[in-house]
């Protein structure tokens, strides 16, 4: 018996045309001109996977914890200005209130998860007025 369905926002429920190659590469920049460099990344690799590199080699090279904090922060923020950029021009496919509506209709309990960051999944939300499912 279903009792639940989970839905992932980016995909099944909105066209989310984030410009992934423009992000990479201002991450990829932004990183190396905070002194890592730039053979140790790939256009290939998600921010989050960057972050994983910097990291280990922040740690090989003695750089203090407090400034790779900052950095973290830096990369997450480019990221959710990408994010929210795609947000504001995502359609939502045809069709996807009436089916929501329908799974509430049959007492299913209904979930959301993803990848994007929080403020541009609270704008999606927000904007289709998804929150009420």
């Amino acid at each position: 018996m279903i009792k639940a369905v989970i839905f992932d926002l980016d995909g099944p429920l909105v066209a989310f045309s984030l410009d992934v190659k423009a992000c990479r590469t201002e991450v990829i920049n932004r990183l190396t001109q905070q002194g890592f460099p730039r053979s140790l990344f790939s256009m290939k690799e998600t921010a989050f996977d960057m972050l994983v590199k910097a990291k280990k080699y922040r740690v090989t090279k003695g750089i203090e914890k407090q400034q790779f904090v900052k950095i973290e922060k830096m990369v997450f923020s480019i990221v959710e200005g990408f994010e929210l950029e795609a947000a504001r021009t995502t359609e939502m496919f045809p069709g996807i209130p009436e089916t929501l509506k329908a799974l509430r209709d049959m007492k299913l309990k209904i979930a959301l998860c993803t990848i994007s960051g929080e403020m541009a999944t609270s704008y999606l939300l927000d904007r289709f007025h998804l929150e009420q499912f």
